[in-house]
């Protein structure tokens, strides 16, 4: 409630107008190619090992080629995606397509770890670490 007489507490929804008009949206850009910065490294047994991060620029889906670069922009494999899948509070939900400040793991890549750049094709810049800690 935004009210402290207010005697309807029956929802929420006074929390999520307050988040909403207060929490900056994501510095995201959904035009440009896809591209993610890898984050966390889990292994499934189904689908292998995961690359856990947040999706900066565009969008990806199942099947989507993708490759992965290092922080200097160095090719370290090529591949596809082969599952994708994001959290709905504890669990792991498989979905199609993924979008700019979505959290996502991404199976397909072998190779690729922490602070790499997975992306399209045509990407050739990896994302800037030191600029995203400043955010």
């Amino acid at each position: 409630m935004t009210d402290i007489d207010d005697t309807n507490r029956t929802n929420m929804n006074a929390i999520f107008e307050t988040v909403i008009q207060h929490i900056p949206a994501p510095k995201v850009t959904r035009d440009a190619p896809f591209s993610m910065l890898v984050t966390n490294l889990e292994h499934d047994k189904h689908f292998g090992r995961l690359l856990t991060g947040k999706i900066y620029s565009g969008k990806v889906s199942e099947k989507d080629t993708i490759k992965a670069i290092t922080l200097k922009g160095d090719l370290v494999e090529n591949g596809k995606v082969y599952k994708l899948l994001s959290r709905v509070g504890l669990d792991r939900t498989i979905i199609k397509t993924a979008y700019a400040g979505d959290i996502v793991c991404i199976a397909g890549l072998n190779t690729p770890g922490v602070t790499d750049t997975v992306c399209a094709p045509e990407v050739s810049e990896p994302i800037n670490v030191r600029i995203i800690s400043n955010c």
